[in-house]
């Protein structure tokens, strides 16, 4: 580990639910955020400040992509080199996984808690400062949010923070300082503490708003660029700002093994385009990320859109504000999203559409099955179902966020999600 630089760990079991259908088969710190993976994405900002040290909890199947770390610090290189680390334990939720994981490994010195999907740019050396001069027990990154409901919210003392609210509404919120899943504290004394109040699970609800009573929590407000990458606008908001060079780093935007399959009068403008990716004659592409091995045929037009590993966009189609899962395929001549309310529409993994389909702003297609039926049907955000089902047909699954059905929508039924 990097002398002085703290140790990351992150809690990362959450189901992601209100990013369905892209994380009923995979975890959420593995949907991608211009051809990156979210959670690579956040740990790339913690090496530039030197962190080196990474603990990954209750996800051990992010094994598999990270490993011990070489492939990270080869690409970036780091050196010293980055020791990825992970638990298998089973806990109750993220301050519980934390505690068992500082009980069972020795971690000395600071410690940096962060959520897994959380884009930002924050400066990990200011907020350690901070937190080193005033001695901080605790020091939560607070940044300014529009809607207090959603986050735990801070009112400040100077830099001390004097109270906690989790999900206020927005008549009780103190300030509109949210927090950013992002804590600096002392290992062993958030180890005492956990260990003393067994029955926190949670950071946000129970801890923060309980150290503030007895211990030194402080709070550094972050003025750059923070995404909360919770549903799919979001998410697909985040890509397109690493696009524009708002957060984060890419590499060459067009890959060369892909420039010798670009087709003629192709149009691209501010894109991000994989290995091995096919582009056909008459393309339009503006505000892009194209991930590998994907196929986009003649006279197709994407704007502001993701396309994950190998989808397929047919002849014709066009798709805006929309993205394409791992497999998908649109079928030729068909309309996907669109201009007319804020909304991202999601073709899920392995969905094969049909020609000619229309698929409207802010819907959902994942292939059908018991498990995913299930999955989609148990979905709760605040004690309320979060999806609407509009229908099963030929092994598709259509469904929609039930606040894009009421609000954009005016809760009117089906045949405005439908095909041709």
């Amino acid at each position: 580990m990097q002398k002085g630089k703290p140790t990351v760990i992150a809690p990362v079991k959450g189901k992601g639910t209100r990013l369905y259908p892209l994380t009923l088969d995979d975890s959420k710190s593995l949907v991608g955020i211009a051809n990156q993976p979210a959670l690579e994405r956040i740990f790339e900002n913690l090496a530039f400040y030197g962190c080196r040290n990474f603990w990954i909890i209750g996800e051990y199947e992010l094994y598999f992509y990270f490993r011990r770390g070489e492939g990270f610090s080869k690409r970036l290189n780091l050196e010293p080199e980055a020791l990825f680390n992970y638990t298998t334990e089973d806990d109750f939720g993220n301050a519980d996984g934390t505690r068992k994981l500082l009980e069972k490994n020795k971690i000395e010195g600071n410690i940096l808690i962060i959520g897994g999907d959380n884009l930002t740019d924050i400066n990990i050396d200011e907020m350690l400062r901070l937190h080193e001069e005033e001695k901080a027990d605790l020091t939560v990154a607070l940044t300014e949010v529009k809607d207090v409901s959603k986050y735990g919210i801070a009112k400040l003392d100077g830099q001390r923070i004097a109270g906690f609210v989790e999900k206020p509404k927005p008549e009780d919120a103190p300030s509109n300082l949210g927090s950013m899943f992002c804590y600096l504290a002392n290992a062993q004394t958030l180890k005492d503490f956990l260990e003393k109040e067994k029955t926190f699970t949670d950071f946000g609800s129970q801890v923060i708003p309980n150290m503030v009573k007895k211990y030194k929590v402080y709070g550094y407000v972050h003025k750059g660029y923070w995404c909360d990458i919770g549903n799919p606008e979001t998410l697909l908001q985040a890509s397109l700002d690493v696009l524009e060079g708002k957060v984060g780093k890419i590499g060459e935007r067009i890959h060369p093994t892909t420039k010798n399959d670009i087709g003629k009068n192709v149009s691209m403008e501010n894109v991000l385009i994989g290995a091995n990716v096919k582009i056909g004659d008459n393309v339009k592409l503006k505000n892009v990320c194209v991930e590998d091995n994907c196929i986009i045929e003649d006279e197709a037009e994407i704007e502001n859109s993701m396309l994950y590993f190998s989808a397929r966009v047919g002849k014709e189609t066009k798709v805006r504000k929309s993205i394409l899962g791992r497999f998908a395929y649109t079928g030729k001549k068909s309309i996907i999203g669109g201009y007319n309310i804020d909304k991202v529409s999601v073709v899920g993994n392995n969905v094969e559409m049909g020609d000619e389909w229309i698929i409207w702003e802010g819907e959902l297609l994942t292939p059908y099955s018991p498990k995913n039926m299930k999955k989609i049907k148990k979905a709760v955000l605040n004690n309320q179902d979060l999806y609407k089902i509009i229908n099963v047909d030929n092994d598709i699954i259509f469904f929609v966020n039930r606040k894009t059905l009421y609000e954009d929508y005016k809760g009117m039924p089906p045949p405005i999600f439908r095909r041709f």
